[in-house]
């Protein structure tokens, strides 16, 4: 079966609004643009649900791409990226991930935020196998890079 039809390089041109106080909120325009901005380098905006159909060699991450079904659960994660503005108008950021390996997900994650002077990167624990994993942060994030994906035995 061939599974190209399925699969989504670009994201559509959309504004995504981000809270960052009481008062303020900013409009951030995203043009189309891969969702893959390298081989194996994901750049995310809150407000991404993606399915990541990943190909293994060798134990070892072979290729990765956004699919818009799951045609092969076993080896699609799927990551919500969100934000939740509370009634005191703080906000959180939350990364759902869904690993389907019998091994942990481990990757790098750098974070641009509206008082970043760039890329600056952020902790994250290993998504454990076959479970969802969700990190949070209380700063504002605009957008993530998730790179070096690697999968590790237990």
């Amino acid at each position: 079966m061939c599974s190209g039809q399925n699969s989504i390089e670009h994201r559509k041109a959309q504004t995504i609004e981000i809270v960052l106080d009481s008062i303020t909120s900013i409009d951030i325009p995203v043009e189309i643009s891969p969702y893959f901005v390298e081989p194996k380098v994901l750049l995310i905006y809150p407000s991404d649900t993606l399915n990541i159909e990943i190909e293994i060699a060798k134990d070892t991450i072979a290729s990765m791409k956004v699919v818009d079904k799951i045609l092969f659960p076993e080896k699609t994660v799927t990551l919500e990226f969100t934000q939740t503005v509370h009634e005191d108008f703080t906000t959180q950021m939350t990364l759902d991930m869904y690993n389907p390996f019998d091994k942990k997900l481990s990757y790098k994650a750098y974070m641009v935020t509206p008082y970043s002077e760039g890329w600056v990167e952020t902790s994250i624990i290993p998504v454990f196998p076959k479970i969802h994993s969700v990190e949070l942060w209380g700063d504002t994030i605009i957008s993530l890079i998730l790179e070096e994906w690697k999968l590790i035995k237990m």
